[in-house]
């Protein structure tokens, strides 16, 4: 294993035991009270489904991009960042890694991190009908819903593409992600919130972006229905350090999403 993914396994695995033991880490009355204190209300509300029960939070487990190596630590530092928030609003939060994820937890209200090659649940998901951006259709489901090799771009279903920018070869400088929020098509009552970049740098600048009450405010505003059903590209530009720089909402076109079937139990 490399450097790189020797690091983002060792990041994944105190990440799956933070989100396990959260709660532990605050007195009880202290971690109640914060769910009404010092949380905006537009970050309340968006997440409001995800604080009546446990949240499953589904993290990639490995750094397997076939492009870039390495940029899977900014996912995780995405989901700490979101595991704050979530811990703020006073929500019960589990995590599990991508490739392990109980069927009881699927049929959870979800939050799944990483595209469709790291993460099984993220692949279900853009396997959908009826969403409007995903990424390039390989020749068959074995590659992860995706060509690798095409896997730095994101199409949405009138042709628009929207491709990871490079400086040089494996120097990227501008990144994208999906943020899609849907009915979990393993459970329809359920929610589930997906957050994919082309690299590591989009995915987290997409969890950032959920954990802004501006950003929350708006796409709740333009929401088409009570559900918050959506999806929305982000962005953000990547300076000469591969430091990533503040994200934003590329594409604010919205259209409600359809309620999925559930899914039979053991995809």
């Amino acid at each position: 294993m490399t450097a790189p993914g020797l690091e983002a396994e060792v990041i994944s695995k105190l990440l799956i035991a933070a989100g396990r033991g959260v709660e532990s880490l605050l007195p009880h009355a202290f971690y109640r009270a914060r769910r009404y204190l010092g949380v905006d209300s537009h970050v309340r509300a968006f997440f409001k489904p995800f604080l009546k029960e446990a949240v499953i939070v589904v993290p990639p487990f490995q750094d397997v991009d076939p492009v870039i190596r390495g940029t899977q630590v900014q996912d995780y530092m995405g989901v700490i960042q979101l595991i704050g928030t979530l811990a703020g609003l006073g929500s019960h939060i589990i995590a599990e890694p991508a490739e392990a994820v109980s069927e009881t937890s699927k049929r959870k209200n979800i939050i799944a991190v990483g595209g469709p090659i790291p993460n099984p649940i993220t692949r279900e998901v853009l396997r959908q009908p009826g969403l409007i951006y995903g990424f390039p259709t390989g020749p068959s489901d074995d590659d992860a819903n995706g060509d690798p090799a095409t896997q730095h771009v994101i199409v949405d279903r009138g042709g628009r593409r929207f491709d990871c920018e490079f400086g040089a070869p494996e120097k990227v400088v501008k990144d994208y992600a999906i943020i899609t929020r849907c009915s979990n098509p393993y459970q329809s009552d359920k929610d589930i919130i997906v957050v994919c970049g082309i690299f590591g740098w989009g995915t987290r600048a997409g969890l950032q972006l959920l954990c802004n009450a501006r950003t929350l405010k708006f796409i709740q505003g333009k929401a088409n229905d009570k559900s918050c059903h959506f999806q929305v590209i982000c962005a953000c530009e990547i300076d000469d350090n591969q430091i990533a720089l503040e994200p934003y909402l590329l594409d604010t076109a919205r259209q409600p999403l359809p309620t999925f079937q559930p899914l039979p139990s053991g995809r």
